[in-house]
């Protein structure tokens, strides 16, 4: 590379509980919260799975709707099972017949017949209507069903004079009879593969008057994607890039030439899912660089991604005892040798990585796909930091998919001419394992030696 889950409070601390149906006491009760078969994540975010499981990627790959399924990380959630308990009464024995007295405690349930019933959460049981419900403390409100008590929605109509308050209403009138209305047609649909160029249609977009004048395009793009419009945000029918996977949104407002705006941006949904049995996704954040989606030689930092074939030779580095592999020629795919025929000679057989995206002035992404992964063998997963171009060390982060499912990411730190030794890949087990260094630290060589490193 040269110049190259709203968050439902659904039993908030693990309470759920059922009414006594004599005391009306709330009972919580404890529960088993493990969490098997999920990808685990540390406080920073990182994503790391240690096993996904034979039987699971041969699920995932038959399965045809993208969905791999729990079973293909093996990584178990903490254990958050326990008990808690609460004294609500100062008499903890049923009792048959309805309690008359009245109650001063502020949760108590109003008197009446307590059914059996499971209160999450906030909720207390109240059979004042003759049927048990639950009654939500502040901040809280009863969920589609009465047993349950989820976050109180807030409408939020800040900076709005039109549109959906994002609690079922709408802030104003929202009719705009004499406004433009904008229109935003994708030809290639809502669900795409990386790398691929949308095109955009706003042209559809009508007035109420007049003619449509102007277009505005705006995208809230995934972390780590630095595309842009083309030839830019103004023009009726731009493209856009979509490399890094995840979800786009695009939205599109209008101007006619009356000068009235529409009332509303139209949005338009684009999700981006690797399709291939292995996607990797090198990007990288680098503070020096002012403008990442500029381009052109030496425009930004250079990182580069190396996929390895354990047949790989080259110098032991790192002094591990075996070759470290990097930029060997074949069996390292990366920006020299970009799509290597490691395993049938027949190359209409899809059975060989390619590193389909270089970057060599940005952010990134790069990508490297392999479809058919060769039976038994172990991948390394490595990056490369090329040149800073003078714009200072960078984030890298690197995130592996496996049949469209991020099972792996982990992010550091590089500056120029290191070298990180990220993860193995083994098949068919789909296993990913982070690389370490004797007491945990990530394995990253200094200044590492390469015949086509540019000069100082």
């Amino acid at each position: 590379m040269r110049l190259s889950v709203r968050l439902i409070f659904v039993a908030a601390m693990a309470l759920t509980g059922a009414c006594d149906p004599g005391s009306t006491t709330f009972l919580p009760v404890g529960g088993d919260g493990q969490g098997d078969g999920e990808v685990s994540a540390d406080a920073s975010g990182d994503v790391a799975v240690t096993d996904a499981g034979a039987d699971a990627v041969a699920d995932a790959k038959s399965d045809g709707d993208g969905d791999t399924s729990s079973d293909a990380v093996a990584d178990p959630g903490p254990d958050t099972s326990g008990d808690s308990t609460s004294d609500g009464s100062s008499d903890s024995s049923p009792d048959s017949s309805p309690d008359s007295s009245p109650d001063s405690s502020p949760d108590a349930p109003t008197p009446g017949v307590c059914e059996s019933v499971t209160c999450s959460g906030k909720g207390v049981c109240n059979s004042s209507t003759g049927a048990a419900i639950c009654d939500c403390g502040a901040g809280y409100e009863t969920g589609a069903d009465p047993k349950t008590c989820v976050a109180a929605c807030v409408p939020s109509c800040t900076d709005k004079t039109c549109g959906p308050d994002g609690c079922g209403g709408s802030c104003g009138e929202c009719q705009c009879p004499d406004m433009p209305t904008p229109v935003i047609v994708v030809q290639e649909g809502d669900e795409v593969i990386p790398q691929t160029k949308l095109h955009l249609v706003g042209s559809q977009s009508f007035a109420a008057e007049g003619t449509v004048a102007s277009y505005a395009w705006t995208v809230t793009q995934p972390t780590g994607s630095a595309s842009t419009f083309k030839p830019n945000g103004s023009v009726p029918d731009p493209t856009f890039e979509a490399n890094v996977a995840g979800e786009y949104v695009f939205r599109l407002t209008v101007t006619d030439s009356q000068g009235e705006v529409s009332c509303e941006p139209a949005e338009f949904v684009v999700l981006v899912i690797p399709d291939e049995a292995l996607h990797i996704e090198l990007i990288w954040d680098t503070p020096g660089d002012e403008d990442p989606t500029d381009t052109g030689p030496e425009a930004g930092a250079d990182l580069d991604l190396h996929f390895v074939h354990p047949y790989a030779t080259g110098p032991d580095v790192d002094e591990d005892g075996s070759p470290d592999g990097w930029f060997d020629k074949p069996f390292d795919c990366f920006w020299f040798n970009p799509h290597p025929n490691w395993a049938d000679s027949n190359i209409s057989v899809d059975d060989d990585p390619g590193l389909d995206r270089d970057d060599t002035d940005g952010a990134g992404p790069e990508n490297m796909n392999l479809n058919l992964p060769e039976e038994g063998l172990t991948y390394k997963i490595g990056v490369h930091y090329w040149a800073d171009h003078t714009k200072g060390p960078s984030t890298a982060t690197v995130r592996v998919y496996l049949y469209s499912s991020l099972v792996f990411q982990k992010s550091v730190e590089l500056k120029q001419a290191d070298m990180w030794e990220v993860a193995t890949f083994k098949w068919p087990s789909g296993e990913v394992t982070l690389t370490t260094k004797p007491g945990g630290a990530y394995k990253i060589i200094s200044d590492y030696p390469s015949i086509f490193s540019p000069s100082p």
